[in-house]
């Protein structure tokens, strides 16, 4: 039903929801015309309509929307903020979406949200793993439930955990990818709740239940002990684990940031080529690194140096004697050579 907003105007018209044909009216109308106010109303209207339909952001369908819009009715519209807003709330109230949980114990996921349509008509299970309501430590895993019938067939698995895209109430978002015959795909996400070996151990044991047949010969994955140590405990002990390079790049970058270097790191291209010396390690062979980073110490500027004490402690293992034959001993470093030597 629509109603005149004129004060003094009792008019109203009935149109169907569905098509907007006129039913019935009541009244006479008596206000002055307005153009610009019925435009706006309509603008309106299809706004709503629209974003029931489609998948659009709220910027992208308000432009698209308003694209042929006189001047007058721009100035009638709401902010594009609050058009934002009440597209939101639109969506939500026609997709019955449930009000924001107050924590992760008390999230209740309806069907709709735990199903996945691969085709038109076709739903299968999305819900992978849940600890369930009332679990303080909630872990949540998503994929498709089709996964297991191949995931037997998977030789290599790509693990990344990510902070920035995790919702709120959870701390991260792990993402498994499997490979096969070349090709890489995401099949597993999972909402952690924080970031501990007990959490990381308890995600891989749901997914071993899920998937049983899961057994892939190698894990590429970030330089995270705990993580290390979950995958050691769920899939053989000869499965080989190697490093990303680029997480590899980013670690040292963040030490040079640490020491204060970030800013020369930017400006000085020479600075920089000698700081990326050291993730350059990763290409040299294993057992001609101690020879590497002999032949790298002395070139680097002093400044770099406790960049590349680090590294030797963490990925290489601090000096720590020399053998009668002239060989190096040194301690047992955090990530062996083996697992983030190129």
């Amino acid at each position: 039903m629509y109603k005149t907003a004129t004060i003094l105007c009792k008019a109203s018209i009935y149109t169907r929801l569905s098509t907007g044909e006129v039913v019935r009216t009541a009244g006479v109308h008596s206000g002055p015309p307005d153009p610009s106010a019925v435009e706006v109303a309509r603008l309106t209207t299809k706004i709503k309509r629209r974003c029931e339909e489609s998948n659009e952001t709220p910027s992208a369908l308000v432009d698209s929307v308003l694209s042929t819009a006189t001047t007058a009715t721009l100035g009638r519209l709401l902010p594009p903020p609050t058009i934002s807003r009440l597209i939101n709330r639109h969506r939500n109230a026609f997709s019955g979406a449930p009000s924001n949980p107050a924590c992760r114990a008390s999230i209740v996921l309806s069907e709709q949200y735990r199903m996945y349509e691969s085709e038109p008509g076709t739903f299968e299970n999305f819900l992978v793993a849940d600890t369930g309501v009332g679990d303080e430590y909630r872990i949540m895993i998503f994929g498709r439930e089709s996964t297991k019938s191949r995931i037997g067939h998977v030789d290599k698995l790509y693990v990344d955990g990510t902070f920035n895209l995790a919702p709120p109430l959870f701390a991260q978002v792990s993402v498994i990818l499997a490979e096969r015959s070349r090709c890489v795909t995401p099949v597993a996400y999972a909402l952690l709740p924080d970031k501990t070996g007990e959490t990381y151990t308890r995600m891989l044991r749901l997914v071993k239940e899920a998937w049983p047949a899961l057994n892939p010969s190698s894990v590429v994955m970030d330089y995270e002990r705990a993580m290390v140590n979950a995958i050691r405990e769920f899939f053989p002990m000869d499965v080989s684990i190697h490093g990303c390079f680029f997480h590899l790049v980013k670690n040292v970058k963040l030490r040079v940031a640490r020491e204060g270097l970030w800013s020369r790191y930017t400006s000085d291209d020479s600075f920089s080529l000698k700081a990326r010396m050291i993730a350059a390690l990763a290409f040299v062979v294993p057992t001609e690194i101690d020879n590497a980073v002999s032949e790298l110490a002395p070139v680097l500027p002093a400044e770099l140096i406790p960049v590349l004490n680090y590294f030797e402690d963490v990925y290489i293992g601090r000096l720590n004697g020399v053998r009668p034959d002239g060989t190096l001993i040194r301690r047992a470093p955090q990530f062996p050579i083996e697992m983030w030597s190129v």
